[in-house]
């Protein structure tokens, strides 16, 4: 039995996961649940795994009837039984292994009409400026059943709209995504209109803009500069560019709050890791959760070099930093109450996850794995576009991402798919 979806149909699909990706239909599974995405890697085994004689192909009710059922029973199932421990964060490993073959199986900018991704920012657009003028109130009866913690993100005076996400800077990885993808189904689909182009960078300005992410407005600078400026921004070297806008950023920002500008100063002063971190965690108490459960996964990977203790980090990540002497956590604005009683907390990223559980072997294999990928999209050293998605990749393999996010893997699929479309130009 072979169950077949038509390439423009799964590109669609691809989509419509990466978007629905933080929407919690089940209970005990965390806030990121890809769905679809993992529906259509399982679908990828049944074919070529079990390789049954015969094919018949399914509508889209019919394979979302199938998402929403298999799901229920199995993973249901074994969110009770494996409700805490390493037995739970196994399956989300073996969860994230399923989305990966879905994301690299299929390309998400493989469509028909060039145009699919941008209209998908467009709904994306258009969702958040209804947010932005009525309130997170409009969408609360979604916000209480799928995104509970998106109500109080929503109503923070000081930030943006959420949208599809439980907050901010998870949104603007799924809408950076969907704009990437956007240009790249242009490209590959000789769209050479610049005025799609143009569409698709405003609908990203103007979504960074209501959804008021710094990590957003970096990347929209880069972009506009890249585009207006080629030739200056290759010249300087992409990368340094990306730390330049960075920097700039950080002073531009803290100068409107001289007691946060201090620390800034701070900065260049520091003299060992743990100053770093609690001046991090001065300055920016949200992202600095990220370095703070980073550096843990590298204390744990680095000491134990190889082994199989799946949730170790996260369970146990507060006692490897008290080990360390990390006491300034105590009075950590967003980990303060998790670090004194040692409550669970999960790594930012899969890399992290890997590398507190499994140690630095394992990790490095990983990461050679991607990289090995990266590498063959080697046709693309010149276009501006291979250094967009190669930044992308960077934030959310280093920085931030969930053990069961697609955008890894979707960003690496989307740059190998691009780096084929020009090889294969090239050689015509």
């Amino acid at each position: 039995m072979k169950i077949k979806l038509s390439k423009n149909k799964e590109a669609i699909l691809i989509l419509l996961g990466l978007i629905s990706v933080y929407f919690s239909l089940l209970p005990g599974l965390g806030e990121t649940q890809a769905l679809i995405l993992f529906s259509i890697g399982l679908l990828t085994i049944v074919n070529h795994v079990l390789d049954f004689s015969w094919e018949f192909k399914v509508g889209v009710k019919r394979f979302c009837i199938f998402i929403f059922l298999f799901f229920f029973i199995i993973l249901s199932f074994s969110s009770v039984v494996f409700s805490s421990g390493g037995a739970s964060v196994f399956i989300k490993y073996l969860i994230a292994g399923v989305i990966a073959l879905a994301c690299f199986r299929y390309n998400p900018s493989d469509h028909k009409n060039s145009y699919v991704p941008l209209y998908f920012l467009l709904g994306i657009l258009f969702l958040g400026v209804l947010q932005s003028f009525f309130g997170a109130k409009l969408f609360l009866p979604i916000y209480s059943v799928f995104m509970p913690r998106a109500i109080l993100s929503s109503d923070l005076a000081e930030r943006g709209v959420t949208i599809l996400a439980p907050e901010q800077s998870y949104m603007i990885l799924i809408v950076t995504l969907v704009f990437l993808t956007s240009l790249v189904s242009m490209r590959v689909n000789n769209t050479n209109s610049k005025f799609p182009t143009l569409i698709a960078f405003l609908v990203f300005f103007v979504l960074v803009k209501i959804i008021g992410s710094a990590l957003g407005f970096i990347m929209l600078v880069l972009f506009f500069l890249s585009y207006i400026f080629p030739k200056v921004v290759m010249k300087m070297n992409f990368f340094a560019t990306f730390i330049s806008l960075v920097v700039s950023f950080a002073i531009f920002r803290y100068e409107l709050y001289p007691e946060r500008f201090n620390f800034v100063i701070e900065l260049v002063n520091v003299t060992s890791l743990s100053y770093f971190l609690s001046l991090v965690s001065t300055l920016e108490p949200s992202g600095s959760t990220r370095l703070i459960l980073g550096v843990a996964a590298w204390v744990e990977g680095i000491e134990k070099v190889f082994a199989i203790t799946p949730g170790v980090i996260e369970n146990e990540w507060a006692s490897i930093l008290k080990a360390q002497g990390y006491y300034f956590l105590e009075n950590h604005e967003v980990l303060g109450r998790q670090y004194i009683n040692e409550i669970p907390s999960t790594p930012q990223t899969l890399f992290y996850s890997l590398l507190g559980d499994y140690g630095i072997v394992p990790s490095v294999i990983f990461l050679v794995l991607i990289f090995r990928m990266l590498t063959y999209s080697s046709a693309l050293f010149k276009d501006i576009l291979f250094y967009f998605i190669l930044s992308y990749i960077f934030i959310v393999l280093f920085y931030q991402s969930g053990l069961t996010s697609p955008f890894l893997f979707l960003a690496v699929s989307l740059l190998v798919h691009y780096s084929k479309f020009l090889k294969q130009q090239n050689r015509d």
